[in-house]
């Protein structure tokens, strides 16, 4: 589960390094060629509605993604701790996890975006399958029965 919040990290850290490029793929869209090869801005107002938004966006990633990373690492202490909720809980969202990683990737495109997916993926399908191992379903009953 520590893995899975560290992957999460770096795709937030990912997603921030593209923040530059599509801040300047929104400028370009706003620019009119004119036939003499000159270049008409369109609107300040659709600059400062663009550079909002895209602050905007910024402030949702990495909100969610710290968000996440903590989920991870909050439902990996409850595991270890042995709470019976954290196991269900983590099952809950590790399913709905898998099913949005299976449609990330059905879209694969061999990016770092698709790749992280990938890993995810993996992680969440290997934390699913040790916590319902014989001896993890051991373990809570051991820790509830002496708690």
């Amino acid at each position: 589960m520590i893995t899975g919040a560290s992957i999460q990290l770096i795709g937030m850290f990912h997603a921030l390094s593209l923040v530059d490029a599509v801040r300047e793929e929104a400028r370009l869209r706003q620019s009119v060629r004119l036939g003499d090869g000159s270049t008409y801005r369109t609107s300040d107002a659709l600059d400062v509605a663009s550079e909002t938004g895209t602050n905007v966006a910024t402030g949702l990633i990495v909100a969610s993604c710290l968000a996440l990373a903590g989920l991870w690492l909050l439902l990996a202490y409850a595991n270890l701790r042995g709470f019976r909720w954290a196991r269900v809980a983590a099952t809950v969202i590790g399913a709905v996890g898998i099913v949005s990683g299976f449609v990330s990737v059905a879209t694969y495109d061999k990016s770092v975006t698709g790749t992280l997916d990938v890993l995810l993926l993996v992680i969440e399908v290997a934390v699913l399958s040790l916590l319902w191992l014989p001896r993890s379903t051991a373990y809570f009953r051991q820790v509830s029965a002496s708690g």
